[in-house]
C-alpha cells in the first residue's frame, strides 16, 4: 500500500511483526518462523554426521580385520551382498578349518559355520543355487600325502556346511570356474605324489555336477599347470600361465522320436561343423539346440576340448 503524501513513516502491518533487510535499497521481508527454520535447519546440518565420500579411483581405504588373521584361503562374493572367507593358514602355520563372512555395511567379520577338513590353497566357487563349493588345497588329513581331494557345500542360508563327492584327483593350487551348464570345472594344480616325492602341476581336469554331487573327468590340458581359470562370457573358460587354453564344452541330447543326435551348445563353433577359429579366436555363442545330425560317425563334437589360443 503507497503511504499518503506527506505521511512520515509507512503504516505498521497489523498483528505481524516483521524483519527488514536492506541491499542496495531493496527490501526483503522475512517472517520470524521462517527464519527460525532456516535456523534450526541449519543447525542440525552442524550437529549431523557429514556423509561418507567416494574415495579416489585406485585408493584403498582400511576396513575392519578378520577375527582369525590367514593367508592362502579363499573369499567368494555371496548372493546377499556378504563375502565368505574360506580356510588357509594362520601366522603360527596351521592349517584353518573356519570361515568368516564380511559385511560391507558396517566393515565387519563375523564367524560362520566350520568346515569338516581344514583347507588351505583350495577353490572356492559359488554354484546357481547360492551354495559354494569349497574343494581340494592342503589339509592334515594325511601327513604322506597332505593334498585331500574332499569337497564341501557351504550353505548361506543356514550358515552350515556338508559332505559332497570328492574329487578323483587330490590337488592344491588348481583352478575352477562355473560353467554355463552349471557345472564347475576344475583343472590342473600342484597333484601331490607322496610327502617325500612332493608335488608337480598336473595336466587333468573335471567336471562337478551340483544336481549329483559327483565329479568325472573332461579333456585334459594341453599343458601342466597351477593357474586359476576363469570363465568369458562366451561361456568357454580360460587358463594362462606362461601360454593359454581355452576350454570349451560341447553337449549332447537324443531325440527320442527320431534318434536324431541333437547338438546343444552352450559355447559353440558352427552348426554342427567341425571345430574351426579364426583370428580373433572365438565365434559367438548361440546357446540353442544346433543342427540334427544322423550320422553316429559325427559324435567326436560332443566331447569336451581344449584349444591353445595364438594371439596372431
Amino acid at each position: 500500500m503507497k503511504p499518503a503524501e506527506g505521511s512520515p513513516n509507512p503504516p505498521a502491518l497489523p498483528d505481524r511483526e516483521v524483519v527488514m533487510i536492506s541491499t542496495k535499497g531493496r527490501g526483503v521481508v522475512i517472517e520470524p518462523t521462517f527464519l527460525l527454520a532456516v535456523l534450526f535447519a541449519i543447525a542440525l546440518l552442524g550437529s549431523a554426521p557429514l556423509p561418507v565420500l567416494a574415495q579416489a579411483s585406485g585408493s584403498w581405504t582400511s576396513t575392519g580385520t578378520l577375527n582369525v588373521p590367514r593367508n592362502g584361503h579363499t573369499a567368494t562374493l555371496l548372493p546377499n551382498g556378504l563375502v565368505l572367507s574360506v580356510g588357509g593358514m594362520s601366522s603360527n602355520g596351521t592349517i584353518l578349518a573356519s570361515a568368516e563372512l564380511y559385511d560391507p555395511a558396517t566393515g565387519k567379520w563375523t564367524i560362520t559355520g566350520e568346515m569338516a577338513a581344514a583347507r588351505t590353497n583350495h577353490t572356492a566357487t559359488l554354484l546357481t543355487d547360492g551354495e559354494v563349493l569349497v574343494a581340494g588345497g592342503l589339509g592334515n588329513v594325511n601327513p604322506q600325502s597332505p593334498c585331500t581331494a574332499s569337497a564341501e557345500l557351504y550353505n548361506p542360508s543356514t550358515g552350515e556346511w556338508r559332505a559332497t563327492g570328492s574329487m578323483n584327483t587330490a590337488r592344491y593350487w588348481q583352478g575352477a570356474a562355473l560353467l554355463l551348464t552349471g557345472e564347475v570345472l576344475v583343472a590342473g594344480g600342484d597333484i601331490c605324489w607322496g610327502f617325500s616325492a612332493g608335488a608337480s602341476p598336473g595336466n587333468t581336469a573335471e567336471l562337478y555336477d551340483p544336481s549329483s554331487g559327483t565329479w568325472k573327468g573332461t579333456g585334459s590340458m594341453h599343458n601342466n599347470r597351477a593357474a586359476e581359470l576363469t570363465r568369458l562370457r562366451d561361456g568357454q573358460a580360460l587358463v594362462a600361465d606362461e601360454s593359454a587354453e581355452l576350454y570349451e564344452s560341447l553337449h549332447r541330447a537324443v531325440d527320442d522320436d527320431s534318434r536324431n543326435v541333437l547338438y546343444i551348445r552352450h559355447q559353440s563353433p558352427r552348426y554342427g561343423a567341425p571345430h574351426k577359429r579364426g583370428r580373433a579366436g572365438l565365434w559367438k555363442p548361440f546357446c540353442l539346440l544346433c543342427q540334427r545330425v544322423l550320422q553316429p560317425n559325427r559324435q567326436h563334437l560332443v566331447s569336451d576340448q581344449w584349444h591353445m589360443w595364438h594371439s596372431g
